[in-house]
This record gives C-alpha cells, structure tokens and sequence, in this order.
C-alpha cells in the first residue's frame, strides 16, 4: 500500500481502510493485509445478478417495442432462475413471475 502511494501519488489511506475492517497492519513488517472481510465481499458477488442489472434498460424498452412479457433466467444447478422480468410492464403477462423463481430444466 505504501509502495503504491508513493510510486503512483495515491494518499496513504491505509489507516481508514483498516478502520473499516478490509486491511489490517502488521506491526511486525509494517506491510498491510487483506482481512476475511474482503473474502466475504468476493464471495457476495454474483455474476448472473450482474446479467440482470446490464439487460434490465434493454428488456424494458423491448417490451415497450413489442408489448410481450420477456424474462432473462440463467442456470443454478438442475434449474433456470428468473433473473428479471418484464411482467409488470406488459398487458399481455398472465402471471407475474417474481425474480428468483426457480424452475426445473
């Protein structure tokens, strides 16, 4: 961390972000370290949510194109999950499929 705020001109924010919990300082070497606070922010991130947040604008205003419902699901296992849907935006839905619906493949 210092390495880099030294060589790039990055303020030392060493001490703020070990306040948060994500690096701690060994006083031994003086270097910092990741905690498992970052390991627990790695392992929360979820690629196919990340499919649903980039096609959302795009599946709105295809429905609003074409009127039919659409819905993007991805696999989980033996299963498709509804990662998002057009249903309350269309006349032409007959069910409202809630988000993180499984169904089986």
């Amino acid at each position: 961390m210092r390495w880099a705020a030294a060589n790039y001109d990055i303020p030392d924010s060493g001490d703020a972000a070990s306040l948060a919990g994500y690096i701690e300082r060994d006083s031994y070497d003086d270097c910092y370290r990741p905690t498992i606070m970052v390991r627990a922010l790695a392992d929360g991130f979820d690629d196919e949510a990340m499919v649903a947040h980039i096609a959302k604008p795009h599946l709105a205003s295809l429905c609003a194109s074409i009127v039919w419902p659409i819905a993007i699901a991805t696999p989980s296992g033996t299963a498709m999950v509804i990662r998002e849907t057009t249903d309350r935006q269309s006349p032409l839905a007959l069910n409202s499929t809630a988000r993180a619906s499984a169904f089986p493949c």
